[in-house]
């Protein structure tokens, strides 16, 4: 028998290279790091600006960036399963 010339090519599924994912993750490995590192700097400077004495700016600021950083990392886990 000779094969349909309409039928839709098959679809194999897509496999994701090591380095592609490895690439992922160090980039949301690095944009963490880098939300942190501006909570932080932030912080600091608004702690000086306003006059606090206890670091209640850096504190805020940092501790939201952590969490925020764990929030990206679980979402980009969590699509990277489907």
């Amino acid at each position: 028998m000779e094969p349909l010339k309409n039928s839709p090519p098959s679809k194999k599924p897509r496999v994701k290279s090591s380095n592609s994912t490895l690439l992922h993750f160090t980039d949301i490995v690095f944009r963490m790091a880098l939300m942190i590192a501006l909570g932080v700097w932030l912080g600091k400077w608004l702690d000086a600006k306003f006059g606090f004495v206890q670091p209640v700016c850096l504190l805020i600021l940092s501790l939201s960036a952590v969490f925020g950083g764990i929030y990206m990392v679980i979402k980009a886990a969590d699509k990277s399963n489907k």
